[in-house]
């Protein structure tokens, strides 16, 4: 996984699981 400073990354809900998805 990269830093947060180097990608940014916002939670989403997905099949009742939270997943880090790249904008």
């Amino acid at each position: 996984k990269g830093s947060a400073k180097d990608f940014r990354f916002h939670l989403k809900w997905v099949d009742g699981n939270w997943f880090n998805a790249p904008e």
